[in-house]
């Protein structure tokens, strides 16, 4: 009796250092599995990167179509495609730089719209 005992321990004490250990091969809780909000090698890209733990929201605003909602943490970063106007929102903004055109940008405030000019419109002079 006492051994079965110990391998119903044994067997416990198994499962709970496998539910508690961390498995590398999990995706991130912040995922991006809808292949319309994959970036596609050449593709312009926006990218989000955490300089602490922030809950953002990307969502292209001219159909709504959610590029990525989830928190991320310091160091993390997320890139979505840029086919249109991105609109970013990022709680504490304070915590998100954005990649534009690869150039870093602190985030200017709670929601900022992030416009995509066509390569063939006339420069504006803004």
């Amino acid at each position: 009796m006492a051994a079965g005992g110990v391998a119903v321990l044994v067997v416990i004490i198994l499962l709970l250092v496998r539910f508690f250990s961390s498995d590398p091969t999990r995706p991130s809780t912040a995922s991006n599995a809808n292949p319309a909000t994959t970036v596609k090698a050449g593709e312009a890209a926006i990218t989000v990167y955490a300089l602490d733990n922030v809950f953002v929201t990307l969502r292209q605003r001219d159909d709504n179509l959610l590029l990525f909602s989830g928190s991320l943490t310091r160091g993390e970063s997320r890139s979505v495609p840029w086919r249109t106007t991105v609109r970013v929102d990022a709680d504490p903004f304070e915590a998100v730089d954005l990649e534009i055109n690869g150039i870093r940008h602190k985030m200017p405030k709670r929601t900022a719209d992030v416009e995509k000019v066509s390569a063939n419109a006339p420069a504006s002079g803004r």
